[in-house]
């Protein structure tokens, strides 16, 4: 088990962790899973703190815990509230609008239920690249910045899947063919959605805190993931607009 964690901000509260693509945060009932974000904290803290919101397995970036039970509490109504930004990145399928909200109702997890849901987005760059698809010898694809509003199951990734710009990667809801030319041509094989910022008020000192994790794997040239394909063929809608953090 590799029992590092990236640890972007702690305090005797609080603490916040870029939690990395493919770790499960909590076990899976019926299901053996050796390494999840809850059993690396209780291995190096006597009292680990606990998440605050989900963060889905294949979803990178800012994740925030709470150490006791009082700083979840408010954690957790404040999430409920609605008073906690969360801003994700992620490449999809297409170019959608250069800006909207999506307003889609979606079934509740395990039920029939519809419950109401909005996700905004801002369209950041475009891209076409040399994979053939059907009948077009280019596919293009989008880099948005997206920010839901409300907070449901699988909801950025099934509401662009809605819309017809399914996220690259997705293997619920996405498009298998997409996923494919991505892991042939550019050796990517993970779900290309980053929880890349959280912006909320502190729930003891009331500061405001803007925690930030570091730009994700597709556009980081560090990483392994990274392709100079990708760059190089990547058109910005506004330069500043691209995520350097």
């Amino acid at each position: 088990m590799n029992e590092h964690l990236d640890i972007l901000f702690e305090d005797s509260y609080i603490m916040a962790i870029n939690k990395p693509a493919g770790l499960q945060v909590h076990g899976q009932k019926g299901f053996k899973v050796y390494d999840t974000l809850v059993g690396r904290l209780q291995k190096l803290y006597p009292s680990p703190p606990s998440p605050a919101h989900r963060l889905d397995r294949p979803t990178s970036g800012v994740m925030i815990l709470g150490f006791d039970s009082s700083t979840l509490s408010k954690l957790n109504e404040d999430f409920r509230n609605r008073k906690i930004q969360k801003t994700y990145l992620a490449v999809v399928r297409g170019w959608p609008e250069k800006e909207g909200e999506i307003d889609i109702e979606l079934k509740k997890y395990q039920g029939e239920t519809m419950q109401s849901a909005k996700t905004g987005y801002k369209r950041l760059a475009t891209v076409e690249l040399p994979f053939a698809n059907n009948r077009y010898a280019m596919s293009r694809y989008a880099l948005v910045e997206v920010n839901p509003r409300t907070g449901r199951f699988h909801q950025i990734r099934r509401h662009f899947a809605r819309i017809g710009h399914p996220i690259i990667g997705d293997t619920s809801h996405g498009d298998t063919r997409h996923n494919l030319l991505w892991k042939n041509h550019l050796t990517v094989q993970r779900l290309l959605l980053h929880s890349w910022k959280i912006t909320f008020q502190h729930p003891k000192n009331q500061e405001i805190l803007e925690l930030t994790a570091p730009r994700p794997c597709f556009l980081d040239k560090s990483d392994p993931f990274w392709n100079e394909n990708w760059q190089s063929y990547l058109k910005s809608e506004s330069p500043d607009n691209i995520p350097n953090g």
